[in-house]
């Protein structure tokens, strides 16, 4: 009796998986390839939650199929909405998604931009050597993107042979 009731419950967990499986990958396409390239701190937490939802919801024996997929659907109508409301309103989009920070502004350092995004001098040569910048007097501007990325504008060459002299 006990081996007929775990090949029910290895049929349906694969059958959830299944199912979580294309309802995730479908998710994904219809949201865009935003939540997997731009990974802001409002895609981090929701993709997140979906992938909790799909976990909580596989292995609780109470929670059918269909409770998958309302939830993954509600998540997902959600998170549309939301998307909407940030490409119509300014407000909202900065609150979701940030605005860049410019932690060089001419070739000097913003150190209070620094402080304000928990930064020290050695992180942002770390990101500008990892940005092929090793030297801070290459940059002319430096910001520090919503999804953590920098963006650098390097100084002109002769504006650097300028400034060495």
């Amino acid at each position: 009796m006990n081996g007929a009731k775990s090949a029910v419950n290895f049929l349906d967990l694969t059958i959830e998986l299944i199912i979580g499986f294309i309802m995730l990958f479908i998710l994904v396409k219809i949201l865009g390839k935003k939540i997997i390239n731009q990974i802001t701190p409002f895609t981090f937490i929701s993709a997140i939650v979906l992938g909790e939802l799909l976990g909580n919801a596989l292995y609780d024996e109470k929670i059918g199929i269909k409770y998958i997929v309302f939830s993954m659907i509600l998540w997902a109508v959600m998170l549309l909405f939301f998307e909407i409301l940030s490409q119509k309103f300014l407000k909202i989009r900065l609150i979701s998604e940030g605005k860049p920070s410019v932690l060089i502004k001419n070739g000097i350092i913003n150190r209070e931009q620094l402080r304000k995004n928990r930064m020290n001098l050695n992180q942002l040569q770390s990101l500008l050597r990892q940005s092929e910048t090793f030297s801070i007097r290459e940059v002319a501007y430096c910001y520090l993107e919503s999804n953590g990325a920098i963006s650098i504008l390097k100084k002109s060459q002769k504006h650097n042979f300028l400034n060495d002299e």
